[in-house]
């Protein structure tokens, strides 16, 4: 935990101390599961938590608040299920942050459809039409509602069903190596971060927003 609380504050700042060790004390608190073993940083590395954190700083040019705000730092297994290691996992609000931040685009909504409730879609170039319920059932549908400002266009993006499903088993056995990391909340969020991936691959997203691409 100091090795990385100490990398940040030479990276950051020392003005950004109070926020670096609440950020740092909240991913040490982190647990995650493999079968009935309880695993968290404090069993990993600590050279490797420091590097994991600053290599995703650098690559993706992380400003101190969307570190503090948009990323974890997750203990997991590797692939040999042999040793600790330290996964950064960053959270949908980021995504949406870099497509809002130029005001050319705005996600309206975000959202995920359960069995039951009103869904309607008609279609990429419109928005999705739904209305929760209070029950929550199964999943049914994961999806983004946007506008492309300046041209005042819709566009929505989304999974259904089996690709939600596909997407959770795939970073739990693939990534994860079989490691749960997070609760309900933060795999829907995992999602997400997917979707907006999906998203970014869109012709008409990515002309409307290429300030974005190429800074990230």
């Amino acid at each position: 935990m100091r090795e990385l609380i100490t990398s940040l504050n030479k990276s950051l700042g020392s003005q950004h101390n109070k926020e670096i060790n609440k950020w740092v004390n909240k991913q040490y608190n982190r647990i995650s599961q493999y079968g009935q073993e309880a695993i968290s940083l404090n069993d990993v590395k600590p050279s490797e938590v420091v590097n994991v954190v600053m290599s995703t700083m650098t690559q993706l040019d992380l400003t101190p608040i969307e570190l503090f705000r948009y990323c974890l730092v997750v203990p997991s297994l590797n692939k040999g299920l042999q040793s600790f290691i330290a996964v950064m996992e960053i959270m949908p609000g980021f995504y949406k942050h870099q497509l809002t931040v130029g005001k050319k685009i705005a996600i309206n909504d975000m959202a995920i459809a359960y069995h039951g409730e009103r869904f309607e879609r008609y279609g990429s170039d419109k928005h999705i039409i739904h209305k929760p319920n209070l029950e929550k059932t199964h999943q049914k549908y994961c999806f983004i509602n946007g506008t492309i400002i300046d041209e005042s266009k819709q566009f929505s993006v989304g999974f259904n069903e089996a690709e939600i499903q596909g997407i959770g088993e795939s970073i739990f056995e693939k990534k994860y190596n079989g490691v749960n990391p997070f609760n309900k909340k933060e795999w829907d969020d995992i999602v997400f971060s997917a979707l907006y991936h999906r998203l970014y691959d869109e012709p008409k997203i990515y002309y409307a927003n290429r300030k974005c691409f190429k800074r990230r």
